[in-house]
């Protein structure tokens, strides 16, 4: 009888081991979705009792495994279930799935979402269709106190897309008057050594000389980088530009500023549409 009893307290050790020895249980992956933050992807709590951490894994095909995705991420905290990826590229396929780690190995992997990245804008109203005469999210330096004539409003009529742009008065024959428009982007919407690409439409009634300080602009007090504005032909003909530039890996910790700056001189009209930035 005490051999049967030692017997089944060994079988029941034995049970409870093996039950301590297993491998965490899987999670449940939710649909993921984008926005200008990037790929925003949030997952259910482990409910393993002895957890030890998540692993986030991507992959440029539905055969994602620990093996062949991308860690891009690992958390030890059992709440932390959520994680935006914002180190992709626009228009393309990726797929996640997540893995949980306890203290005997890691579970058999969660179920695998996707998503196709879209092209977000990192400008508001860019197409300057909200906003009555000024365009909201905008700061206009018209430059007028000397020159009251100088202007920066919203047009009606000549749109190069949708049903509003937005027109320059220059009233100066001699020298310039320097005026620029300007918005503040969201650290968080961008990625360190990233390349954008910034673009808009632009037209003229005469053409422009540009003064050196002409261009766009992205700035805050780490970083600052410039591009070049084309040559305006004035021929009042819509025109389209676009240029790339890449971030530094330090973008500082301030929202940067974005700026349009121009520098013509003469009295002259130009007109600027479709004011986008990008990542590429």
């Amino acid at each position: 009888m005490k051999t049967m009893k030692m017997y089944i307290f060994f079988i029941l050790f034995l049970l409870l081991v093996g039950c301590n020895d297993s491998a965490a249980d899987d999670v449940v992956l939710n649909d993921i979705s984008q926005n200008g933050s990037g790929v925003q992807i949030n997952w259910e709590q482990s409910l393993d009792g002895n957890f030890h951490s998540y692993k986030l894994y991507r992959h440029s095909s539905s055969g994602i495994d620990e093996n062949s995705g991308e860690l891009i991420h690992t958390s030890t905290s059992l709440s932390d279930v959520s994680f935006i990826d914002s180190d992709f590229s626009p228009l393309q396929t990726y797929f996640y799935r997540v893995y949980v780690l306890n203290d005997n190995g890691l579970s058999n992997g969660s179920n695998v979402k996707s998503i196709t990245t879209q092209t977000i804008s990192l400008i508001d109203n860019g197409s300057f269709e909200l906003g009555n005469n000024i365009p909201t999210g905008w700061t206009l330096v018209q430059n007028n106190i000397n020159e009251p004539l100088n202007s920066i409003v919203i047009e009606t009529t000549n749109a190069s897309d949708g049903m509003q742009c937005l027109n320059f008065h220059h009233n100066s024959s001699p020298g310039c008057y320097e005026m620029w428009i300007s918005q503040y982007v969201s650290l968080a919407s961008l990625t360190p050594g990233g390349t954008y690409e910034f673009s808009f439409s632009y037209m003229s009634d005469i053409p422009n000389t540009t003064g050196p300080s002409q261009g766009f602009k992205i700035s805050n007090a780490t970083m600052n980088i410039s591009l070049a504005l084309p040559y305006f032909q004035g021929d009042g003909i819509w025109h389209n530009f676009s240029a790339q530039f890449t971030l530094p890996d330090n973008i500082g910790n301030s929202d940067p500023k974005v700026m349009i700056h121009f520098c013509n001189n003469g009295i002259i009209d130009w007109k600027i549409d479709d004011v986008s930035v990008v990542k590429v």
